[in-house]
């Protein structure tokens, strides 16, 4: 039975060309944000104190990591997603609530700046001059929003999406290799 329903699942990803598009492009996403969070994870020590430039380079491949990885998941503009029934992965509890919680820094924090959730503080300083002229400061809270222990998982859980996806596409190519072989380009 099981072999029917993952044969149904494949068949119908080859006659909806938006999920089998997005199924072969979540390779891509996936792998995009792995190698954002190698680059994090090799840059980052968590016991060390960096300043605001080295945390922003922090950040930024924590953001690239974020949007990658939820790329696949996110309702695009023709209104598809990448269920994970397709690629045949349930999530356990603990992996559930590491991808809601990447979900929920994607939404709040990275892909829209949320005014309840901005944290800075701004300053004008008085200059020494007779025209009595301000320079304002702006300083920004840089820290990452996972720690260690949750990037590591991220890992993992990355790692098996990637798996599943990469599986995905193998089984098509095998029950469908004839659809299977095209050029995909952008609409300009």
């Amino acid at each position: 039975m099981k072999d029917e329903r993952r044969e149904r699942i494949l068949d119908g990803l080859i006659q909806n060309r938006s999920q089998l598009l997005r199924v072969l492009q979540s390779q891509d996403d996936l792998q995009f944000s792995m190698s954002a969070l190698t680059w994090l994870l090799e840059e980052w020590d968590p016991d060390k104190e960096y300043t605001e430039l080295e945390l922003r380079k922090l950040r930024c491949f924590e953001a690239s990591m974020v949007i990658s990885f939820m790329r696949p998941f996110t309702k695009s503009r023709n209104g598809t997603t990448l269920s994970k029934k397709s690629i045949g992965i349930k999530l356990n509890e603990n992996d559930k609530l590491l991808f809601q919680k990447v979900d929920s820094v994607r939404n709040d924090f990275i892909a829209h700046s949320d005014e309840e959730k901005m944290d800075f503080r701004i300053r004008a300083f008085e200059l020494d001059d007779p025209k009595n002229l301000f320079v304002p400061k702006t300083f920004y809270e840089y820290s990452l929003h996972f720690n260690y222990e949750e990037l590591r998982s991220l890992e993992s859980l990355s790692g098996s999406l990637l798996t599943a996806v990469i599986s995905t596409v193998w089984d098509l190519s095998q029950r469908h290799p004839k659809q299977m072989e095209f050029i995909k380009k952008p609409n300009r």
